[in-house]
């Protein structure tokens, strides 16, 4: 992990991660929900995909992401009735948006 609840900006991320190819820079959305009603991962709607793009765009001006491939992940955890979290991660969950 590279930086935690990184803010840039008003845009914020909860994890910026370095994939285990040494090279491309993972921004990860993680949701969490009491039950599986409604799926944790369409709630990173459109406008939560424009602000990680943007937080995106931003932190490719610093040094240490310059010229580094990106990549937008999501992770859900569903906590229901006291049961074992599932935790499932989603890579490539979506494309940059502008």
């Amino acid at each position: 992990m590279l930086e935690r609840n990184c803010r840039v900006g008003r845009n914020e991320a909860d994890i910026v991660a370095l994939d285990p190819d040494g090279e491309t820079i993972v921004i990860v959305e993680v949701k969490t929900r009491r039950d599986d009603h409604i799926t944790p991962e369409l709630r990173v709607d459109a406008d939560k995909q424009r602000c990680l793009t943007r937080l995106a765009m931003r932190l490719q001006q610093r040094a240490a992401y310059e010229d580094r491939p990106f990549r937008f992940d999501v992770v859900t955890v569903v906590c229901s009735d006291g049961c074992r979290p599932r935790v499932r991660h989603i890579p490539n969950a979506f494309d940059a948006l502008e």
